[in-house]
């Protein structure tokens, strides 16, 4: 990422008219894109690549304007077809599209908020336009496709704790209930996706614009993020609909209460992140000590429990002020 600035300045010094610069960076922010999908598809930082495919176009809309972004990404259409296949060309429309709502937002200097929520828009209507065109066009099918996934690893946890010498053939039933309930689940992981893409690109491309010398604006720090404390009662009002006798029974009320819970547990999440910072802010501790709460979090998930109820205690308290005398 940090070669981003360095290519983009290459166009920048030389002496061309605007029109062919901008036909210039243009042409390299389709290279750049064009090497971020080959990394993605062949190498083992596929994931995290993946997230910052819309990082070039976002760079060149904010340059540029969101429009040029668009014909670069229909450029990219034909190019990615011919050198990745037909599948993967749905992956440059996701790209152009959250990468010109992010970069447009930020030319014409809008909020970080709203380049924010522009980019998860754009990445949630792509990803439906996704699941539809994969379904339509060639036969794929991903929700069925996650439940295969999601059985095949359940089946392999299973196989673990029998090789371990426990016997699960009681817990079959719970099996079963895990495998419905992250199958209703896969509203949450869409938003939940749209909203990582939306955040990963707008701090990447905030780094490279800036050094850009483009005065993108960034995001309220972590610490001083407090969500409404209105979500606590909607949080409330999803785990008593799930004890409601009959509810669970109705598909659609079953999956309003479940993809309630898992939103609001995610975002209590956040709060509870947002609460170490300020607390090593208002200690003066080392940055580290936050920021190692975090790589805690990757590997132990377990610990997601234990910030979901420091967000909601920092929400329905007052315990920041206690935290400040």
């Amino acid at each position: 990422m940090s070669l981003f600035p360095y290519f983009f300045r290459v166009v920048e010094v030389t002496s061309v008219g605007m029109s062919v610069r901008g036909v210039a960076e243009g042409a390299v922010a389709l290279a750049l894109y064009v090497v971020m999908l080959a990394l993605s598809a062949y190498t083992p930082l596929g994931l995290f690549l993946s997230l910052l495919l819309p990082l070039p176009f976002a760079v060149y809309a904010a340059r540029q304007g969101w429009k040029p972004s668009l014909w670069v990404a229909a450029v990219a259409v034909p190019l990615t077809a011919f050198l990745f296949g037909l599948p993967a060309v749905l992956g440059a429309v996701f790209a152009g599209a959250v990468g010109a709502a992010l970069g447009g937002a930020h030319r014409k200097r809008r909020p970080a908020e709203q380049a924010v929520l522009l980019a998860f828009l754009a990445a949630l209507a792509s990803m439906l336009v996704l699941f539809v065109a994969l379904a339509m066009f060639f036969g794929i099918n991903l929700v069925e496709q996650f439940d295969a996934l999601m059985r095949e690893s359940l089946r392999a946890a299973e196989q673990m704790v029998e090789r371990a010498g426990v016997n699960v053939d009681g817990q079959a039933a719970v099996w079963r209930e895990t495998e419905q309930w992250l199958h209703q689940l896969i509203p949450s992981i869409l938003l939940m996706s749209a909203a990582t893409v939306a955040l990963v690109n707008q701090w990447a491309a905030g780094h490279v614009l800036r050094r850009l010398g483009v005065p993108a604006r960034r995001l309220a720090p972590l610490k001083d993020w407090r969500l409404p404390r209105s979500l606590l009662y909607y949080y409330l009002a999803s785990a008593v609909l799930l004890f409601i006798p009959g509810v669970r029974d109705v598909a659609w009320l079953a999956n309003v209460a479940w993809n309630g819970q898992a939103l609001l547990s995610m975002l209590f999440i956040v709060q509870g992140l947002s609460l170490v910072f300020f607390l090593a802010d208002a200690r003066g501790w080392s940055p580290w000590v936050a920021r190692a709460v975090v790589i805690l979090l990757f590997l132990f998930p377990y610990l997601s429990l234990i910030l979901s109820l420091a967000g909601i205690v920092d929400l329905a308290t007052r315990m920041r002020d206690v935290i400040r005398r």
